[in-house]
């Protein structure tokens, strides 16, 4: 499942701008945010390419851009850029990953009262067509019911608590001969 475009608060949609592109907000400034979300996920790493046609400039895929947008933002679209001009769909990929993330969040948050974390992770990843790790890194740690803060030493993740004695083994300097052993 792709990020849903619709119902953005102003605050989501802050942060999607932040990470727009120029070409991007271009866009975004002619059609709207939700409409150029539509175009970047649908067209993202493409050309559209523009032709002249008495007066009117249209976009060679101009009806599958229309399905997408709405006839007249694709007119909108068409008039603004100029003849015989391909103009490059940025794929956004922060700003789409961004969107994806604060939705991942809101809906652990929901199935967290009724699911297990583990399920939770699986069906997410299911539903977004990614993997869990993914889905565990992007839910905030006390949302899974883990401490904030984390442990106090080394780089320990989730379920590494018994290596922590060898993480406090002494340290030995690397650029020293080692000692050799008596017999």
């Amino acid at each position: 499942m792709l990020p849903r475009f619709e119902d953005l608060d102003s605050e989501t949609a802050a942060l999607v701008e932040s990470y727009l592109p120029a070409s991007a907000l271009e866009m975004v400034r002619l059609i709207g945010l939700q409409a150029a979300l539509l175009v970047i996920e649908h067209f993202g790493g493409t050309d559209l390419h523009f032709f002249r046609e008495k007066e009117t400039c249209f976009p060679n895929d101009f009806l599958s851009l229309a399905q997408v947008i709405g006839k007249e933002k694709a007119a909108l679209l068409a008039r603004e850029y100029p003849a015989a001009k391909k103009v490059y769909v940025p794929r956004c990929m922060k700003a789409m990953n961004a969107l994806r993330n604060r939705e991942i969040i809101a809906l652990a948050d929901q199935m967290m009262q009724q699911k297990s974390i583990r399920r939770v992770c699986e069906d997410l990843a299911r539903r977004y067509r990614t993997s869990t790790r993914l889905i565990q890194v992007t839910i905030p740690r006390q949302s899974r019911g883990l401490s904030v803060a984390g442990p106090s030493k080394g780089p320990i993740r989730d379920g590494q608590e018994r290596f922590l004695p060898l993480l406090q083994l002494p340290y030995r300097n690397l650029t020293e001969p080692r000692p050799h052993r008596q017999q």
